[in-house]
């Protein structure tokens, strides 16, 4: 199986690192909430490996220069593997500590994933090269909200410019039996419904009814339902047997353990076997859980498909390239960074299938609207 490959393969990698530095993307720094990313560099045999910071919080992002510029500790020779083990022992934290919205995970993905990247560097080979396999073009799916008040015109617009786009929506509590039908004419194209409903107490409380779930999930029979909150008998039965088979996991899940309905779970948000898991790298934090993560789908047969977290850069097309070995036909939540912001007007954002280009590393450069910032 792939992963355990990858996994195996990447861990015994050597790795030397001689200095660490960052630099930041910056997106939509006129809009109400700009978008903050760190690049961290580590630099090493004349190779410069990329892995990106996504916290959210405007504070940790302006701390992040400071915190990773004091980890001189990561300089030396290792082993991608040994480096982890060091990682486990001297976690990652922003110097004004952990805040609501930020997760120790994001800034270990970051120095891992910018381990892998100068790893491979240094050997002159890619990720796919690593362990024999060949990329596959990536399906992705376009992730968006519908408005205030919620409008099936921009998936509409979408559709006018490419027909096969599939898609992610974001539910609102304001979504009503007219609005889902709406989207039920537009066929197979809207791929997973997510519903963000487990982020109680976090940055967002999406508190559906029993009804709405209900018009939602025979509404759109073929799309996933990701993040649902089955906390009452009344939600749970809003579920008919072919929608419990169509619930998706993402929030919850950062490691194997997270994965419900197996006999391995210490999951408590479900007891039921997934549908599909999200898989979003920088929310797992190391290579280990997230490649035992998809190891454990793929022995149990449980569907995977990739989900992005804003990245503004590099991070984009490393999550596109676990997406391309792992579960390139999955409705991947990995859309190129140029879609960031983008209207269906748009003329410079690539329609269709992400095809992998010849790289060296873990990930590679694409297009992005986001601007530098030293």
């Amino acid at each position: 199986m792939i992963a355990q490959q990858l996994l195996d393969a990447a861990l015994a990698l050597p790795v030397e690192i001689e200095r660490v530095a960052t630099r930041q993307l910056v997106f939509g720094a006129d809009s109400s909430w700009p978008r903050t990313s760190t690049l961290v560099q580590l630099h090493g045999g004349g190779s410069v490996g990329v892995g990106e910071d996504i916290a959210y919080s405007p504070e940790t992002q302006a701390e992040l220069p400071q915190s990773f510029a004091a980890r001189t500790d990561l300089v030396g020779e290792w082993t991608v593997g040994s480096l982890a083990a060091h990682l486990d022992a001297n976690p990652l934290h922003p110097v004004g500590g952990l805040r609501m919205d930020d997760k120790e995970g994001y800034h270990r993905w970051a120095v891992e994933a910018a381990a892998l990247d100068l790893a491979l560097r240094q050997r002159g080979c890619d990720l796919a090269q690593l362990v024999g396999a060949a990329w596959q073009d990536v399906r992705v799916s376009l992730s968006m909200g519908l408005g205030d008040p919620p409008s099936a015109t921009v998936v509409r617009r979408w559709r006018e410019r490419d027909p096969e786009i599939t898609f992610k929506i974001d539910a609102g509590t304001t979504w009503d039996p007219l609005l889902v039908a709406e989207l039920a004419q537009l066929g197979d194209s809207i791929a997973t419904v997510d519903m963000k409903a487990l982020y109680h107490g976090d940055w967002i409380d999406n508190d559906f009814s029993p009804a709405l779930y209900a018009t939602i999930a025979q509404g759109l029979p073929n799309a996933l339902i990701e993040d649902a909150r089955l906390d009452s008998e009344d939600v749970r039965d809003a579920f008919h047997e072919d929608a419990l088979l169509r619930l998706a996991w993402d929030y919850p899940i950062t490691g194997p353990a997270d994965v419900p309905g197996l006999p391995s779970s210490t999951a408590t948000f479900s007891d039921l076997r997934p549908g599909a898991i999200n898989v979003k790298p920088s929310r797992f934090g190391s290579l280990q859980r997230l490649l035992d993560t998809i190891a454990l789908c793929e022995r149990e047969g449980i569907p995977c498909y990739a989900g992005g977290q804003y990245e503004l850069g590099r991070g984009r097309t490393q999550v596109q390239a676990i997406a391309s070995l792992c579960f390139a036909d999955a409705p991947n939540d990995c859309a190129p960074a140029m879609f960031h912001g983008a209207s269906p007007d748009a003329t410079d954002v690539p329609l269709g299938p992400v095809r992998v280009p010849e790289h060296v590393g873990f990930g590679w450069d694409a297009p992005t609207r986001a601007v530098t910032r030293r």
